[in-house]
């Protein structure tokens, strides 16, 4: 057989095998390059997932803590909607009456109803569930007229006296609130309570079940 005549195909592969095989140091070459691809292809491919995974834990975080503050915003309001009586019982409501009339007394806002007769004067007082009373504890008041105002929130009558010296005086009325009258009057010796605020004298009785307090100056 003459080297003209063709390869069998068998030895053609064998042949072309032994040509392009890699020695020792290309086989590691490669063999870590192959190493190499899953890396990172996993890397790639968890980058995005641990994102996510972040985003959803921040998430569900930021979701707790508002609904935390709204929790405690709603039992604030609720808190503070059932306070009143609580806060001013601890706060001494005698004192808390007394502010609040000194300042309606310095006020002195225009009257809304004229006269120095109370029968003719009551009846400006429609709105409110009593009738301002004829207190004996002002004899020596002339009386001027009235209008309306409130003391904590309940609707009062306000009655603005003068005495024959020129003198200023102002009476609030207004039906006693339940449980008003234990705080203020219970273990107190005296029938009225006697205060001070911004400078004039304050008395607050009880009378005809309503409430009562006059402001003068001291």
């Amino acid at each position: 057989m003459t080297d003209s005549q063709p390869r069998p195909f068998k030895q053609a592969c064998q042949d072309y095998f032994a040509a392009v095989q890699l020695d020792e140091q290309e086989l590691k070459q490669l063999h870590k390059r192959f190493q190499s691809v899953p890396e990172a292809v996993s890397n790639a491919t968890e980058a995005p997932q641990r994102h996510r995974q972040d985003n959803k834990e921040q998430t569900i975080q930021r979701r707790m803590w508002l609904g935390l503050a709204a929790t405690l915003c709603a039992f604030a309001l609720v808190l503070w909607h059932n306070l009143p009586m609580q806060s001013t019982t601890a706060l001494n409501l005698a004192q808390l009456i007394a502010d609040e009339v000194v300042a309606n007394h310095r006020k002195l806002k225009p009257l809304e109803v004229q006269g120095q007769e109370l029968k003719l004067v009551r009846g400006y007082f429609r709105q409110l569930s009593f009738q301002p009373i004829d207190s004996a504890q002002l004899q020596q008041w002339q009386l001027t007229g009235g209008r309306y105002c409130s003391i904590q929130g309940v609707d009062a009558a306000q009655l603005r006296y003068t005495d024959s010296e020129g003198g200023l005086s102002t009476l609030y009325q207004i039906a006693l609130p339940t449980g008003w009258g234990k705080e203020l009057f219970a273990e107190r010796a005296a029938p009225a309570v006697m205060l001070y605020s911004a400078g004039y004298r304050v008395r607050i009785w009880q009378e005809k079940g309503l409430l009562l307090a006059q402001v003068t100056a001291d």
